[in-house]
């Protein structure tokens, strides 16, 4: 089990350096180039969710744990092993991101890339489009969503469900070949998030 654990939490740190792109805390740039200026959490729904995280396909899929809550004042994050082990921690209070994970991981972690992926997802389309340059593509219809730049699709987005958190979420971040398949759990709280301000 302790072998099985410390191999999903590699996967885990693996999946946020994959997600690492250079550029500031508030604007990151995505795989592919693009930049995207993280919007405010008052500017998405309130919610708390426990969600179940698959990436990659076949013999290469991991399965990880996420605890998401919003409300107005912060974004806050916890990633877990499916046995409950905390792997990352990442909060967002329109200002400043906050990370942490297990001891000798912190240079890994630029998690601005992960907040942008779930805003994304998460995020009404005019939020979104705010954060992006005049010249990119951000198309969503509410169940799928798009994102192109220079007639290359660098992220595409399906939701079942009828708001966010949603039922479920695909995403494939194209240019870094991840893919991520989520479906919610539960909207109780967990995992020992404060959201106090």
């Amino acid at each position: 089990m302790r072998k099985h654990s410390l191999a999903v939490c590699a996967h885990a740190l693996i999946l946020v350096s994959l997600l690492t792109a250079c550029g500031s805390d508030r604007c990151p740039t995505l795989p592919g180039g693009v930049n995207y200026c993280l919007q405010s959490p008052a500017s998405g729904p309130s919610f708390s969710v426990l969600q179940q995280v698959v990436t990659g396909e076949g013999e290469q899929q991991e399965t990880l744990l996420a605890f998401i809550e919003n409300n107005p004042r912060r974004l806050a994050l916890v990633g877990l092993t499916p046995l409950g082990q905390t792997v990352l921690t990442v909060t967002w209070d329109g200002k400043h991101i906050v990370a942490s994970g297990p001891p000798g991981t912190g240079a890994r972690i630029k998690p601005a890339v992960l907040v942008a992926v779930l805003q994304f997802g998460l995020w009404p389309q005019d939020a979104v489009r705010a954060g992006l340059a005049e010249d990119v593509i951000w198309n969503d219809d509410g169940a799928d969503g798009q994102l192109i730049s220079q007639g290359e699709s660098l992220l595409t987005i399906h939701r079942t469900g009828e708001a966010a958190p949603y039922d479920t979420l695909n995403i494939a971040l194209h240019p870094a070949k991840l893919l991520m398949n989520i479906h919610t759990l539960t909207d109780e709280a967990c995992c020992g998030v404060d959201t106090a301000p």
